[in-house]
């Protein structure tokens, strides 16, 4: 018994991190927020041992408990495919999960927008976001807009309602301001059928916003997808804002997360569940240290099994009965290593692996890579001219990011560069050598929706064969088929357990790796990305920035990620809402947006003097009053001035030279100007 208790003494920590890694070996700790336990503020919504599956045959994610309290904004982060919109679901209560059962505080409100919500075709934009509000004041606006077409008497009813609910005639500006910002003022009248998808997204998010003030909890699935910069800043302030609103979302904008989220919730590649209070590189940092503990874990198990193996071994010989038992303990384990291996596939050695460092090699004519629109034209039936004789050029090398309010052309310059497009009249140069690979925003539609990844990636990689480097694994020439592959996939982070799914049941993040995958195994020199990160998840993102700023080739990239264009970008092709010559920026996103918001500051600012500071009492000494009659005149003077220059700078935000001058300009003024008001300041105390 000895040997054996020694046995069990060696297989102790293998034990543990079987308990720790196989599903209901342990009980999972309570995911209630620490804002939550702090502050005793009563749950929105609560639930316990809720099991969610795809299809009800595979499990996506298990959490023992769940308490969201008020005000509390949480982010659901996790690899494609793991469940995330799958949960969202539960707490709107679309879906059931298999098992387990949640709550929701009595009389609470919820809302949700999804990413691909479901609108009646005939209604208009207006109509829609009016019926999707709840409050009673919304209800008697809709009431009266819609009685202004009928009978007097009508028209009547509907006015007393307005009369009886005095804020229900505020409700057309505010729903006139969130249309404005999310870039559907001159969609209201339109059918809902006649839009886009991405228009049909940005109208479900306006009447969440415009319904917020009656909504207990938000839920919100990838919302700054379909968003220009403008809109992504607009809904992060607005959320920002809304300090009782209980938010829970789903995004890969990093930037975002971190402006509006207080903790994030991870679902792990093996469905179990974490809380990380704070910001995005917090999260970061915590499940770092996670993973990195649990491979210390399992090679020590590893050793462990291995020593227990061969001490069961050794006894072979005149201890049979005792041999099997113990045999068969180990055999036990050795499936449970397989287990564990298989729990934990794209979780943690594989995930970070995605698209890290140079792991993206351009063709060999990578220095290759000028290219220029002159004087183009670019119709698009009913929208009329996107591009309006417009001249850019783009110089092998660049990192260069197309930004722009909602249809001002940015996809419509990428498909011309692509070729996808033709212009009306201008030309199009692309240069000897190019060789592009052009990422679409549209999702790709794969001709057989029945074949298998597995298969799709072979052909894939029959392609590459011929290449020294397949564009995504340098230094994968020799490997055989099934290696590279394996190696292909693995590199995309994209699960074992997948590879034999038919790519028409891919989530939208999985069947947006797969098209990156088929753009990047061609070894472009450049490349033309159009919104990359839609559908991807966030730690996915934060590995295509990485891979985007070690890309050796030209890059041209159309994104709403601002994290990302701040990252990877130094210049900028700013698009006009009008479709004429765009603005060009040499500088850093973060710059160009406060240019951006100062210029906007200066249009909207009423024109009216500066406010010059009046005498507080009244002087006895002649000669003190024409002191300050004075100085008042030459304070208004500067002010003037100093407002000028503030227009200036406004104007000239696209010229780093003149604005250089303007600031030193403005800085010396501002110094001066200080100086008079406490002159100012003194004579009128004295």
């Amino acid at each position: 018994m000895q040997g054996w208790h020694g046995m069990r003494r060696a297989l102790w920590p293998w034990l543990c991190l079987a308990a720790i890694s196989c599903p209901g070996w342990v009980s999972q700790p309570r995911l209630q927020t620490r804002r939550a336990q702090r502050t005793g503020r009563a749950a929105v919504l609560e639930g316990e041992g809720i099991l969610g599956t795809h299809d009800e045959l595979r499990t996506l994610f298990r959490i023992p408990a769940l308490s969201i309290g008020k005000g509390e904004k949480v982010a659901v982060v996790g690899a494609n495919g793991c469940g995330k919109s799958t949960l969202l679901s539960y707490l709107a209560g679309q879906a059931k999960p298999k098992q387990g059962e949640l709550r929701l505080q009595p009389g609470a409100h919820i809302t949700m927008v999804e990413q691909n919500p479901r609108f009646l075709a005939e209604k208009t934009v207006l109509d829609t976001i009016y019926e999707k509000a709840s409050s009673p004041s919304a209800r008697a606006a809709y009431n009266f807009r819609m009685a202004t077409s009928l009978g007097d008497e009508e028209i009547a009813k509907a006015l007393d309602q307005m009369e009886e609910l005095p804020e229900a005639w505020a409700w057309d500006q505010r729903v006139a301001r969130v249309a404005k910002e999310l870039g559907l003022a001159e969609l209201l009248q339109r059918p809902v059928g006649t839009l886009s998808g991405g228009e049909e997204r940005r109208v479900a998010l306006a009447a969440a916003l415009v319904d917020l003030p009656e909504t207990d909890m938000l839920i919100l699935d990838e919302p700054t997808n379909h968003l220009s910069v403008e809109g992504c800043d607009f809904l992060q302030e607005t959320l920002a804002q809304a300090g009782d609103l209980s938010l829970i979302l789903v995004s890969h904008d990093r930037y975002f997360l971190d402006s509006v989220c207080d903790q994030i919730l991870e679902i792990d590649g093996n469905g179990e569940t974490y809380t990380h209070p704070g910001s995005w590189e917090r999260f970061l940092k915590r499940r770092a240290e996670r993973y990195e503990r649990a491979e210390g874990q399992l090679q020590d198990a590893k050793v462990q099994l291995r020593r227990a193996e061969a001490w069961a071994q050794r006894g072979a010989s005149g201890r049979r009965t005792k041999n099997k038992a113990q045999m068969q303990a180990v055999e036990g384990l050795r499936q449970r290593a397989t287990e564990v291996v298989k729990a934990n596939d794209g979780t943690p050695d594989l995930e970070d692996k995605l698209l890290k460092g140079k792991t993206i090699v351009a063709s060999s004519g990578s220095s290759i890579g000028s290219m220029f629109l002159r004087d183009v034209v670019v119709e698009v039936p009913g929208r009329g001219n996107v591009l309006d004789n417009i001249t850019v050029s783009f110089e092998r090398g660049e990192k260069v990011g197309v930004v722009g309010p909602n249809g001002a052309g940015k996809s419509t310059l990428l498909k011309t560069l692509a070729g996808d497009l033709d212009p009306t009249s201008g030309q199009v140069f692309i240069g000897q050598g190019v060789l592009l690979g052009f990422l679409s925003q549209t999702a790709l539609e794969w001709p057989d929706p029945k074949k298998r990844v597995i298969d799709v990636v072979t052909e894939l990689a029959t392609v590459a064969m011929t290449q020294a480097d397949d564009g995504v694994l340098p230094g994968a020439a020799g490997l055989s088929m099934e290696k590279r592959r394996a190696a292909m996939l693995k590199a995309i982070n994209f699960a074992q357990s997948r590879w034999a799914t038919p790519v028409g049941m891919l989530s939208g993040g999985e069947n947006r790796r797969l098209q990156l995958l088929k753009v990047l195994v061609q070894r472009p020199n450049v490349l033309l990305l159009d919104e990359p990160t839609n559908d991807l998840d966030a730690v996915t993102v934060d590995s295509l920035e990485s891979m985007l700023q070690n890309y050796p080739g030209t890059l041209v990239l159309v994104s709403h990620d601002r994290s990302l264009l701040d990252g990877v970008c130094s210049s900028f092709v700013v698009m006009q809402e009008d479709g004429s010559q765009p603005k060009i920026w040499e500088g850093s996103f973060q710059e160009l947006r406060q240019m951006q918001k100062l210029h906007q500051k200066s249009q909207t600012q009423p024109e009216a003097a500066a406010a010059t500071p009046q005498p507080a009492k009244k002087q006895d000494s002649k000669q003190e009053q024409r002191r300050l009659a004075r100085l008042e005149q030459q304070i208004s003077k500067m002010e003037a001035d100093l407002a000028a220059l503030d227009q200036a700078m406004a104007d000239a935000w696209d010229d780093s030279t003149r604005l250089d001058e303007l600031s030193s300009e403005r800085t010396s003024l501002e110094e001066t100007l200080n100086e008079a008001y406490k002159r100012f300041e003194d004579l009128m105390e004295s």
